[in-house]
């Protein structure tokens, strides 16, 4: 190895051969001088040389980055290359906190905004002491005065204490962008300090942006019940929920929030704006699944009286009931009323079918309802038009002794034998139709198969396994055989099925979503979530997908064949955005969004609901922007902007696959790029529009015109290189 050292070898050789050399001599104690000269004689001249030596000389020499570089300043570090600096600041970790900070915020100033191995290694340079953690950091605000995305994220990696009293003030700064002050929102978000959560209160009283109150929502929602659960019955709360209420602007903020504090206090108020005919449909719908998440005997009451023939949000309450059922044993009165409703529902033959396939799912999320379901198959008295439902919701059950009785009561209808299969690397040679394992999979969210249920393909799908868009170019068709035949033999560990044994006896499986120090969220295959005590639950790794071993059976062998066909097809990123700025409803003709003029989102505009800014709407569960819903009846006969910023990383051909109800206009940068007028349902990738994106932020501007309700939209980036929202 030596002498392979000395040789003129590329830098990247040298240095794997140098480390080796001190893995293995590190094993009978320190160095010869020798080899630390030749250490000292190769530095600074590559950076793939370089971080090892600095490890190196860190592991057997105790030297710290100012030693290395003989600098007791930072004018010796900050012209190296960023993999080398990168280095240092790991580095600085062992240096005294005196020596520590002028390397620290030499270095900080440095960070380009994207390197977030970067910013990971300022925090390590930290320490993990939080008295030198705090030296450190003290100065923070001094040495970074000004406020902007690169000072957002250091803040964010960091958390200095001198920082966050300056949070309000931003926050109310005209200055910093409604975007900038999301991203606050979200740091003061990780304080545990309950003054966070007044502040988040304070901003829903308040004029903040869509995009500010959206985030002050869920931030809210994710920690009322948690750390800040001392507000949910603060004064604090009530002013909040009764100003944001008496708004019409603000009436389903207010509802939100009421959702989030389970605030029962409201529960008349919540009552009388469901019922309240002269408000538009997205307020009403709001009330109904408020009314689902106030564990109340009154609410559900008031749900069970909305379940008439006609009545327009029936289908809404009986999801909200859903919600009023327990995912474990316990249970109070107001689940038992929600229960029987929804059994109810399950028998009554002359409701829509609609309505008690919904109530059908609820069920079978709830170990009581599983029970029900089974008890009614043995006796022979579940309805036909319900079995085939049942059958597939109850077999993919989180709850195992219930999951492994409907297997036997629910045999799964097999086409295909996996054990007569011929070997993988023959399946891999065999040609399929592309276009017909397409269909089949998109007919796959309503059949047994069910794989788009969980899979999303270029904005069409769930959100439970991961996304297909790109699964042609992460791996050979024998990979994709191998991962549809046989797929718990390897789980991302992002994907790993948990099983958790509670206290109350549940035992239930799914992916854990989420994880605070008082609960555990599992997403079961189904596509529901279930929250369950930290405290008293047995957690255990699950060796099995949450994919079932023979949901393939479903499949035919030449059904097998052309999936695999279309996956190895699916070779480029697709982007669905989450949520839309949305400027509206507006009469049709009006154009008061000028494609070419930078997004203004403090811009106000006469619609017919009245004055309204760009309000942020989130899309649903398919990935549906749903405009209807949002602007209530004022939507009929209207056109409606809406707008989003995405990031590119480098100039590239794009694909947008889009949707309208009804007309619609696309603008790419200011440019139109699509434009359909007439009259139609949305569909997903109705239209693909070829597009061309610049390096850095490009804006999207979607125009939909609409007669009568319902309409909306749906709206998928695909291309080379992977885009993130901005």
């Amino acid at each position: 190895m030596a002498t392979g050292l000395e040789k003129d070898s590329d830098a990247t050789t040298q240095a794997r051969l140098l480390w080796q050399l001190f893995r293995v001599i590190g094993k009978l104690g320190k160095p010869d001088s020798g080899l630390m000269d030749l250490v000292d004689k190769r530095t600074k001249t590559n950076p793939s040389f370089d971080v090892l030596a600095v490890r190196a000389q860190e592991l057997y020499e105790r030297k710290t980055a100012a030693e290395f570089y003989d600098a007791k300043n930072d004018s010796a570090v900050t012209t190296l290359p960023v993999e080398l600096r990168r280095e240092v600041l790991l580095n600085t970790r062992i240096a005294t906190t005196k020596d520590a900070q002028g390397l620290f915020y030499a270095l900080a100033k440095l960070y380009d905004g994207q390197d977030i191995f970067y910013r990971a290694a300022l925090n390590i340079a930290c320490g993990t002491d939080p008295a030198r953690r705090d030296a450190i950091l003290a100065d923070f605000d001094k040495h970074f005065p000004e406020w902007n995305d690169k000072v957002a994220d250091l803040v964010w990696e960091l958390r200095p204490k001198s920082m966050l009293p300056k949070m309000d003030k931003l926050l109310a700064d005209e200055k910093v962008t409604a975007t900038q002050k999301a991203r606050i929102v979200d740091i003061l978000a990780a304080s545990d300090d309950v003054a966070a959560g007044k502040t988040m209160l304070g901003l829903l009283k308040g004029d903040a942006a869509p995009e500010v109150k959206a985030r002050a929502i869920d931030n809210l929602k994710l920690f009322l019940p948690t750390k800040w659960n001392a507000l949910a019955k603060s004064e604090e709360l009530k002013a909040a929920v009764a100003g944001l209420l008496n708004d019409p602007k603000t009436t389903i903020t207010g509802l939100q929030l009421i959702s989030a504090a389970n605030y029962a206090a409201a529960i008349d108020d919540v009552i009388r704006t469901a019922g309240n005919g002269t408000l538009p449909t997205n307020v009403r719908e709001e009330a109904i699944l408020t009314l689902g998440r106030i564990k109340d005997i009154k609410a559900v009451d008031a749900l069970t009286a909305l379940i008439a023939p006609k009545y327009p949000f029936a289908l809404a309450s009986i999801r909200a009931l859903g919600e009023q059922l327990p995912s474990g044993q316990k249970s109070t009165p107001a689940a038992d009323k929600a229960m029987q409703t929804l059994q109810q529902v399950v028998l009554q033959s002359d409701f829509a079918q609609e309505w008690r396939t919904t109530a059908l799912t609820a069920l079978s999320g709830n170990r009581g309802g599983t029970g029900w379901l089974l008890k009614l198959k043995e006796d022979g008295k579940l309805p036909e038009a319900l079995s085939a439902q049942a059958g597939r919701l109850l077999r993919n059950s989180p709850f195992q002794g219930e999951r492994n009785k409907a297997l036997l009561l629910f045999p799964a209808p097999g086409k295909m034998d996996i054990a007569k299969l011929p070997p993988l690397s023959e399946l891999a040679k065999r040609k399929g139709n592309a276009e017909i394992g397409k269909a089949i999979l998109a007919k796959s969210l309503t059949n047994e198969v069910q794989c788009l249920k969980c899979h999303t393909v270029r904005g069409q799908g769930g959100q439970i396994g991961p996304d297909l868009s790109m699964i042609g170019k992460k791996g050979s068709r024998e990979n994709l055989f191998e991962s549809i035949l046989y797929p718990s033999k390897a789980i991302a560990d992002q994907y790993l099925n948990w099983k958790l044994d509670t206290e109350d006896g549940q035992s239930i499986t799914g992916l854990i979503v989420q994880e605070t120090p008082t609960t555990i969220t599992l997403r079961d295959a189904n596509g529901k979530d279930y929250q369950v005590p930290v405290k008293g639950t047995d957690k255990k790794k699950s060796p099995q997908s949450l994919m079932a071993d023979n949901l393939v059976a479903g499949f035919s062998e030449e059904d097998l064949v052309d999936v695999v066909e279309y996956l190895s097809t699916l070779q480029t990123a697709s982007l669905t955005p989450d949520s839309w700025h949305v400027a509206g409803p507006f009469a049709v003709a009006e154009n008061p969004v000028s494609p070419d003029k930078e997004f203004d989102p403090a811009a106000n505009f006469a619609t017919k609901s009245g004055k309204q800014t760009w309000r942020l709407l989130r899309v649903t569960a398919g990935n549906y922007a749903d405009l209807a819903a949002f602007h209530g009846e004022a939507g009929a006969n209207s056109a409606s902007f809406a707008h989003r910023t995405i990031e590119s990383p480098v100039d590239q051909d794009a694909t947008i696959s889009l949707g309208t109800d009804d007309g619609g206009v696309l603008w790419v940068n200011g440019q139109e790029a699509f434009k359909f007028e007439g009259t139609r349902a949305a569909a997903p990738a109705q239209n693909e529009v070829k597009v061309k994106l610049k390096k850095g932020t490009n804006t999207l501007l979607l125009k939909v015109s609409n007669g009568s309700n319902p309409h909306g939209f749906f709206l998928t980036v695909s291309s080379d290189q992977e885009l993130k929202l901005k």
